[in-house]
């Protein structure tokens, strides 16, 4: 599932988080789209604290400095 597999790579579902070029970018999303499509519901538990907006990325900021449960935050840029 992941392309990096020589020792001492990241897998692309991190490398996205560090590293946001576009042909970095599109293989994380590919592959998180892939692993939730072969193990449904597995994203959901990865990703655990949502923050709504670019407009609150001092929210995000709260969230990642105090929350000790806060595995994975990210910011839902298109939200409803």
């Amino acid at each position: 599932m992941h392309r990096a597999t020589r020792p001492g790579q990241v897998p692309c579902c991190k490398r996205v988080a560090m590293k946001a070029n576009g042909e970095e970018f599109e293989a994380g999303v590919y592959d998180l789209c892939r692993a939730e499509l072969e193990f449904p519901g597995w994203l959901s538990k990865l990703l655990t604290h949502p923050v709504n907006g670019l407009d609150r990325y001092e929210d995000m900021m709260r969230i990642l400095t105090t929350e000790k449960s806060a595995s994975k935050v990210y910011v839902n840029v298109a939200y409803d």
